[in-house]
């Protein structure tokens, strides 16, 4: 009965879109021709759009056997409590915006698909919450009548479950297919320990192209100073982080008469401390990396996190964000909204905040470290989704049916309506923001070490601490720092091999 009501309204939705496009109508934004779904932010409160095209019918390659049938069984998905729209959507409170519209047929043509009913519970996930969140699905499992199929939280806590030992090696299913575009290669390879696979991201959360580190500066401000936009230097592959030292010199202004530089004066840059851990990954830098495969460790710490590389990165750092060009501030998208900031370091949904608002802006890939870097390099927030399988699920296969399923349609439903149409279309002011789109969609680069915050202490806050507070780094990482952080990674590489042995 609840799937023939989906079918029903999922019909007049379809129906609604056609007689919306033989009506003349024409798309708001420039991304539109090319993708007809679009939008969601960080309070999943998402605006009206274009409907989501329906599949082609042309049967597809979902990387699954065929005839697959669960005589519509359920499959419990267990999720965090994200803020966004990415995983159930309530079909009496639609209201035809397209991420939301995008979710819910997603959802629709899995169960349809596999035959199954899809039953998603939340529960608070975030960060402070992973050892609850994982208490949570214990107390579930612990009862036949609760069971548990998919887990999907905020990154942190997913990793905490792995390491917990609540997820099912996605390396040994027959019914996911890795080898599909909507799995990340890279992700595979960074998140793969002795062979094993625990989680998951890529199309299937919204919350990770959400949340892909950017620079937003405003156009104004820049040309008004002498300089050239930047955004060709960015396309040309030559945007730096000594380009952007150059344009932030001598940007501060005290314009608010209060006592020492505040968030009413004018500033170079400014973002909470936290986000500057982005700048440490985008110049081709790790926290934590897989220890080489004849080591007794499963992770280690970098090379270069204690010794002299991080160390003259973080003195550059301080000599540029300490010398009045940078403040840390919770009210820098006011400062940015304002006039007041040249720079913004955030996220992509940030850009909800500016786009209807008169300010002339553009954005920016995180700038490489030097010309001699390669590729520019971007990194998710924490607060992204990881998806793995619970090892207490009554039909494991089943479960990755579903997962291999959903992965299939976000990427032609869902990606398109929050990438191609929301950040491209909405968030972009001209064509140029396209291609710095694609640059930073296509750059997305992943850190185990930012997984494991908690139980290592936070180390990238201990950097990015360093770096605002002006604190000399030998002395953050004396030799009885390092020895206390080094039995922290051990601890969990022994929750990895008992993780391992227990199999």
């Amino acid at each position: 009965m609840k799937k023939a009501f989906l079918i029903l309204i999922a019909l007049i939705l379809a129906i609604s879109s056609f007689t919306a496009c033989q009506s003349g109508d024409k798309p708001d934004d420039p991304a539109a021709e090319s993708s007809s779904a679009g939008g969601s932010n960080e309070s999943g409160n998402q605006e009206s759009g274009d409907q989501t095209p329906a599949p082609t019918e042309t049967e597809p390659d979902m990387g699954i056997p065929d005839g697959l049938d669960y005589e519509d069984n359920t499959v419990q998905i267990f999720h965090w409590l994200s803020g966004t729209t990415e995983f159930d959507v309530d079909v009496t409170t639609m209201t035809g915006e397209p991420v939301e519209d995008a979710v819910y047929k997603r959802n629709l043509y899995t169960e349809e698909k596999l035959n199954v009913e899809l039953e998603f519970t939340g529960s608070d996930g975030q960060r402070g919450k992973e050892d609850a969140f994982c208490n949570a699905i214990k107390n579930r499992t612990s009862d036949p009548s609760t069971p548990v199929d998919i887990i999907a939280s905020y990154a942190r806590t997913t990793a905490t479950a792995a390491i917990s030992g609540l997820l099912f090696d996605l390396n040994q299913l027959d019914n996911l297919d890795l080898e599909k575009e909507w799995w990340p290669k890279n992700v595979q390879e960074e998140y793969n320990v002795r062979d094993r696979l625990y989680f998951l991201s890529g199309d299937i959360s919204t919350s990770l192209l959400n949340n892909m580190s950017v620079i937003f500066y405003n156009t104004d401000m820049i040309t008004a100073r002498g300089f050239d936009d930047p955004i060709h230097t960015a396309i040309d592959g030559d945007w730096t982080l000594d380009k952007m030292i150059e344009m932030t010199q001598n940007s501060y202004e005290d314009i608010d008469d209060a006592s020492g530089k505040s968030d009413g004066d004018i500033f170079g840059l400014s973002c909470r401390y936290w986000y500057l851990d982005s700048m440490y990954q985008a110049h081709g830098y790790k926290i934590v990396t897989k220890a080489p495969s004849d080591s007794d460790s499963i992770l280690k710490y970098s090379d270069e996190l204690f010794g002299p590389v991080v160390e003259s990165w973080i003195g550059k750092m301080q000599d540029w964000l300490c010398s009045n060009i940078f403040i840390e501030s919770e009210k820098s998208t006011d400062m940015f909204k304002e006039n007041r900031l040249l720079f913004q370091l955030s996220y992509a949904y940030f850009g909800q905040y500016y786009r209807d608002t008169d300010i002339k802006y553009s954005i920016l890939p995180l700038p490489k470290l030097d010309s001699q870097q390669e590729d520019y390099i971007s990194s998710p927030g924490n607060t992204f989704t990881l998806y793995g399988i619970c090892n207490k699920s009554p039909d494991i296969e089943r479960a990755a049916a579903t997962l291999q399923v959903m992965g299939y349609y976000a990427q032609e439903l869902t990606t398109p309506a929050l990438f191609d149409v929301t950040l491209k279309g909405r968030y972009s002011k001209n064509e140029d923001m396209f291609q710095v789109w694609d640059i930073i969609g296509s750059t997305i680069s992943f850190d185990m070490g930012r997984l494991f915050q908690a139980q290592l202490s936070a180390p990238e806050d201990m950097i990015t601490m360093a770096i605002v507070n002006n604190t000399n780094w030998a002395t953050v990482i004396s030799p009885f720092g390092i020895k206390a952080r080094e039995k922290l990674l051990r601890n969990i590489n022994l929750k990895f091999e008992n993780v391992i042995e227990s199999e």
